[in-house]
Formats: C-alpha cells, sequence, structure tokens
C-alpha cells in the first residue's frame, strides 16, 4: 500500500455521498450535499490532511503563519470535534498520512522554526518517533511532501534533498541529492522510487529505494508541475508548458506527449495541467489557464483525447473519483461532480466560503470510506452530507 502526501495551504471540507448507481455509463443525479457541521480554529489554519484506509482517523496539521510552532490534529469525521492535539517546535507545510495506526507527519515551513518528520499514535496521539532534518545552513527548510512505501518513509525536503527514513524507528536510511527542487510527491513502485524536479528545466529521477542510487534520469526543457504519477506501466508527469508526458517506467523511454486544452492565440501557450488520476485505462487531469479551466479524459495508454470540458474560469483542481463520479474543484468556488464517462457535469455544490485550489494542482479532493475532504479558504472545518435525489 502506497500513501501519497502532497502540500496544501488552508482547510478542509468533509462531505459525505450516499451510493451512486451507474446507469448506461452514467452515475445517478444526486440532490445537494446539505452543511452538516462546521467547526472554525481558534488560531491558525490547516495546512494539509490525512486519512486512514478505514476512514475513521482524520488527521490534520495546523500552521500559525509567521510565528513559530504547529501542531499534528486528530478530528472525529463524522463530527469534526478535536480527539487529540500534538503541540510540535515547527510549522506546518505538507499533509500528514495515516499508515496502519500511526501518523506521519513532516514539519517544516518556509518561515524557519525548524524541521522534523513524527510519527504519533493515531489514537492517542503520543509521539513514538522525532527524527530531525533540518538543514541547518538554510534560514528555513520545508518539507514538501511525503510517501510511504513498503516500511520507508519517502521525504522531499524543500532544498532538493530526498530523505529515506524507516518507518518504524525514524531512522535515516539515505540522502539523495537531487539538484533542483523536487514537485509534488514521490511515487513509489517495486523497488523504484520516483521523484519529479525543476528549475529552469527539468530532471526526472529513477532511483533505488534501498540505497537512493539512480537508476535512470530524464532531462526536460521546462518545468514539472507536480510529482509523477504511475499506473499500468506508464509514468506520467505534468509539465508547465501544458503537456503531460508519458514515461516507460524501467527505463524513462518517452511512450507519449499530449498538450493539454486550447492553445492561447496570442501567447502560443497552452493551459498547464496538474496531477492526473488514471482509473480503469482512463487518464483524468484538469488544466489552468488564462483561457478557462478545463478538466479532460485521454487514453491512458496513448494520450488520445475522449473529452474535455470547461471546470473553471482560470483554475481547477486535481480530480479524484468517489463511488463512480469525478470529482472536482472550481475557482467558482464549488466541488463539482461529473460523470467519468462523458464528462458531463452531474451536479455541483456551493462550498461554504469557496473552495480554496492548490496552484499547484497537486491535491485531489481527500476520500476515505464515501467520505469527501476538501479545503476552503477561511481555515475553518466544515462538514456536509448528501442525499439522493
Amino acid at each position: 500500500m502506497i500513501h501519497r502526501l502532497k502540500s496544501t495551504y488552508c482547510a478542509v471540507l468533509v462531505m459525505v455521498l450516499g451510493s451512486i448507481v451507474g446507469g448506461g455509463g452514467a452515475a445517478a443525479q444526486m440532490a445537494s450535499p446539505q452543511l452538516s457541521w462546521q467547526y472554525a480554529l481558534a488560531d491558525g489554519a490547516a495546512y494539509g490532511l490525512g486519512i486512514s484506509d478505514d476512514g475513521a482517523t482524520l488527521v490534520a496539521v495546523i500552521g500559525f503563519g509567521f510565528d513559530p510552532g504547529g501542531q499534528i490534529v486528530s478530528l472525529d469525521p463524522a463530527t469534526g470535534a478535536v480527539r487529540w492535539t500534538h503541540d510540535v517546535p515547527e510549522g506546518a507545510s505538507a499533509d500528514p498520512i495515516v499508515v496502519d495506526g500511526v501518523v506521519y507527519a513532516g514539519m517544516g515551513s518556509l518561515v524557519g522554526s525548524g524541521a522534523a518528520v513524527y510519527a504519533v499514535d493515531a489514537k492517542t496521539g503520543d509521539e513514538l518517533w522525532r527524527t530531525d532534518v533540518e538543514n541547518r545552513e538554510l534560514p528555513a527548510t520545508p518539507i514538501d511532501a511525503v510517501t510511504y512505501a513498503n516500511g520507508t518513509l519517502f521525504v522531499n525536503r524543500g532544498d532538493a534533498v530526498l530523505l529515506a527514513l524507516d518507518a518504524a524507528s525514524g531512522a535515516v536510511a539515505w540522502e539523495a541529492d537531487l539538484q533542483k527542487p523536487s514537485r509534488g510527491a514521490p511515487f513509489v513502485e517495486g523497488d523504484t522510487v520516483f521523484v519529479s524536479t525543476g528549475f529552469d528545466g527539468g530532471r526526472i529521477f529513477a532511483l533505488d529505494t534501498a540505497t537512493g542510487g539512480e537508476q535512470w534520469s530524464v532531462e526536460e526543457p521546462d518545468n514539472p508541475v507536480t510529482g509523477p504519477v504511475g499506473a499500468g506501466g506508464v509514468l506520467y508527469v505534468p509539465f508547465v508548458n501544458g503537456q503531460m508526458v508519458a514515461y516507460d517506467p524501467e527505463t524513462g523511454a518517452e511512450r507519449w506527449r499530449a498538450s493539454m486544452g486550447e492553445q492561447d492565440p496570442g501567447t502560443g501557450t497552452y493551459p498547464r495541467p496538474g496531477l492526473p488520476l488514471v482509473v480503469d485505462g482512463t487518464l483524468y487531469v484538469s488544466s489552468n489557464g488564462f483561457g478557462g479551466a478545463h478538466t479532460a479524459a485521454l487514453d491512458a495508454l496513448t494520450g488520445e483525447p475522449r473529452w474535455s470540458v470547461p471546470t473553471g474560469d482560470f483554475s481547477a483542481g486535481a480530480p479524484a473519483m468517489v463511488e463512480g463520479v469525478l470529482l472536482v474543484g472550481s475557482d467558482t468556488g464549488d466541488l463539482l461532480g461529473l460523470d467519468p464517462v462523458t464528462g458531463a457535469e452531474l451536479w455541483r455544490v456551493a462550498i461554504p466560503e469557496k473552495i480554496d485550489l492548490d496552484l499547484n494542482q497537486a491535491t485531489p479532493p481527500l476520500t476515505g470510506n464515501g467520505w469527501i475532504y476538501t479545503r476552503d479558504e477561511t481555515g475553518g472545518v466544515a462538514a456536509l452530507i448528501a442525499t439522493m435525489s
């Protein structure tokens, strides 16, 4: 089981979906979800969110802006009540993850106060271990993302270093100098960890999970938008020039590349794609641009387009799938439910205080046990429950 961690900078909206019955490739229409509860933080805002596989544990990491310190907080997924709080001296900059009853959180922000990776008991909030990973030669060391796979935590640190930590003890197994800042979260498959980096040109790495040794790397003239995603024997990376590129994960050889959306006649540029989602041979991706935001479906093996629909005035969030419905956040402030076969809009939900979108399009709505978790612009927490029409 692989758990992905991606950076967020706001708070949480929770929504429950009832079962959706498919018919002829289209999902059943649902009534608009109703607000169930709201919780406002007394101070700070949730910078990251994680949930256990069974949906029973919901965890947020809280930051306090330019003030030092942060918190790891467990919330009741159904009520928003605080179960426990674990105070830490570092700031918050990325999502926590919950694996086998343990919360793992990489804490470290752009405003200093150190950097560390924590393991905390998911039931009690008791600290199991803490590993200091700060680069003291820099004024600040943010933690960009953490991935868990096969007993190892892979940590993208903001100074272009990838660390591998033993998940049981927190001991650092190895460090790899990526030369350029990482983009998004690492992706792990088998004995390989894949990482996207970029600054004045990108580079995609395939590294050995046991040693950090390079298996292959590919240079690109443009920067990646997010980390890589693998599915069905293909590795996918979105780039700021508007292209989605598919690679062979064994060799790094290019399989295909496709431009997202319509080219802007004035600038000649294409909308920027975000983190892709691959389900049943279809790649879903949202793209941002001055000509509007779109969400598209492509054949995952060939890159051939299947459909594309507008989902925002300028920005749309990374997609997620739950109960046969494709979820996309929009800069209209709404959460959209789309038919994954046709792209037709099934419903939209106006989020209190507006849904907030990750500008790097790396954070899809978080789902678990039939619930959907996403962000609003206030730093608060809201809960909505859906009903069938």
